[in-house]
This record gives structure tokens, C-alpha cells and sequence, in this order.
């Protein structure tokens, strides 16, 4: 299973997903969307432009950062 993180470094949102998926245990590449090719990469793939989202093998995951966390639990992530 591919976890992709895309967020902003200073969104508190996106930071409380990164701390849990580490403490999970959970592999995840971490893309900053602050960079614009990241961002058009992210639009370009989900047709969503906000932080943080999680993609995992390709399915998008966004909301507050609890949402998240409880839908990632529902995939069986952490």
C-alpha cells in the first residue's frame, strides 16, 4: 500500500496526520505543497488544492486532521 502526505510544513492540520502516521508505524512519502510543481501535481491528480491530503494508492483522503485519522483507520492504516 503507497501513503503519500501532501501538506503545507506551517499547517497544524497536516502536522498532527505526519505525527500520526509516524507513530503508526505507517511508510509515507511527505510532498510540500508550499512547492508549486507539488501542488500542480497534487490538482492535477485529485482535482483538490487543499492541506493536508493523503493519497493512498492513489484514493484521495482530506478533511480536518481527526476526519483523516479516522478514515485512514477505516482503509486499516495505522
Amino acid at each position: 500500500m503507497r501513503v503519500e502526505l501532501y501538506r503545507t510544513r506551517n499547517c497544524t492540520e497536516g502536522q498532527q496526520v505526519a505525527l500520526w502516521l509516524w507513530r503508526a508505524g505507517v511508510p509515507h512519502g511527505d510532498r510540500d505543497l508550499s512547492d508549486p510543481a507539488v501542488s500542480a501535481d497534487l490538482r492535477k491528480r485529485t482535482r483538490i488544492g487543499i492541506s493536508p491530503v493523503v493519497l493512498v494508492d492513489g484514493r484521495a483522503v482530506w478533511g480536518t486532521a481527526r476526519e483523516q485519522i479516522r478514515r485512514l483507520r477505516g482503509l486499516g492504516i495505522g
